[in-house]
């Protein structure tokens, strides 16, 4: 029993959760390319992993990349949020060099924008960037696993539902434990489908996930 009707939900960025996120992947990324950069003078297995003429300096992710980030992520979050105004289901999260330079108050010049973004895409934050024409910018598909939503009730809401019918169809009792987490739920990117950054279904079956363990429990005698 999964959730899938036709209302469509929409969700905002949950900021904190998602930079804090974001932090931990880029600190991941600098230190597998500290470690590697860090087992001696000889650079050949350094280069055949990165590429010739690669060093640690030229790859880590420093804090002028990372603000770029922010800045990218305060677009995306001003994207889903006009998408909810709109009741639209666009998913073509669409940027540009300029875009960014002026979010940060055009104190970074279009180059340095492109060569940001470019070391963002290498790390695994943006997972790919289409190019879209001279004067349409790029499109950026975020990692998804990084992106945190707050809570949208009418889909938590839905969620309980589901669960409590599902708890009716298989005879067991709803417990209050899994009513009260799924009430209060937050989900990341790759946790809902649907479209684009608007959702309509959730990938994660909950409702199997919690009568598992609510059977679990019983067997434990709990």
């Amino acid at each position: 029993m999964s959730i899938l009707n036709s209302q469509i939900y929409y969700f905002s960025i949950d900021y904190k959760a998602t930079k804090k996120a974001i932090k931990n992947h880029i600190d991941a990324y600098n230190k597998k390319i500290n470690d590697l950069w860090a087992k001696g003078t000889n650079k050949t297995e350094f280069e055949k992993v990165y590429g010739k003429g690669q060093t640690y300096g030229k790859l880590s992710i420093k804090s002028a990349e990372e603000t770029t980030v922010w800045c990218a992520l305060d677009l995306l979050a001003g994207f889903i949020q006009q998408n909810a105004i709109e009741k639209d289901t666009d998913d073509d999260f669409r940027i540009s060099n300029k875009a960014l330079a002026t979010k940060k108050h055009n104190r970074m010049v279009l180059s340095t924008a492109y060569r940001h973004v470019k070391k963002i895409v290498a790390t695994g934050i943006f997972t790919n960037k289409k190019f879209n024409g001279t004067k349409a910018g790029y499109s950026i598909t975020w990692n998804k696993d990084l992106l945190h939503f707050n809570q949208n009730f009418d889909f938590n809401t839905e969620l309980v539902n589901q669960y409590k019918a599902l708890c009716q169809l298989k005879n067991f009792d709803a417990t209050l434990n899994a009513t009260k987490g799924l009430y209060s739920l937050k989900c990341k990117g790759s946790q809902l489908i649907g479209l684009g950054y608007s959702v309509a279904s959730c990938n994660l079956n909950y409702t199997t996930i919690l009568l598992l363990e609510h059977n679990i429990n019983i067997e434990r005698g709990i």
